[in-house]
């Protein structure tokens, strides 16, 4: 009788990737929505630098200060404190990169466009929207 081997296949995580153009300081934004955060950041080692799961986190921002880039990992129901947490991180990656001061009308209005986009990109691929508690933000093409 022969004994047979396990094999264990790797399933890779749903996800959906939104690219995000920031035209004045040419700069490019990936929002992954992914059934894993965490995974989903670790198999973007190779561009974005080791990283060690530690199975405590909800969201992600990783950008590089040597690289218009900056990555934003978001499970597919987040919470819309979760949306305006990374893209605060975001956007302060943004300002260093782009050697800018922290100018509060500019953070203030990229702010408003990238939990915007952000959103409703959430809204598009999650099957509940966007949940914040007990109401939930939905969104639909026009």
């Amino acid at each position: 009788m022969v004994k047979k081997k396990k094999v264990l296949k790797r399933v890779k995580p749903n996800e959906n990737v939104l690219t995000l153009k920031i035209a004045p300081f040419n700069y490019k934004i990936y929002v992954i929505l992914s059934d894993n955060v965490e995974d989903a950041r670790v198999r973007r080692s190779y561009l974005l630098g080791p990283y060690t799961p530690d199975g405590s986190t909800a969201g992600l921002h990783y950008g590089r200060v040597d690289l218009p880039i900056s990555y934003v990992f978001l499970p597919y129901c987040s919470d819309i404190g979760y949306v305006a947490h990374e893209t605060y991180h975001c956007i302060c990656n943004i300002m260093e990169w782009a050697g800018a001061r922290h100018e509060e009308e500019i953070v203030a209005y990229m702010m408003g466009y990238l939990v915007r986009e952000i959103t409703r990109f959430i809204g598009k691929h999650s099957e509940k929207g966007l949940t914040n508690n007990k109401f939930v933000v939905s969104y639909k093409e026009a």
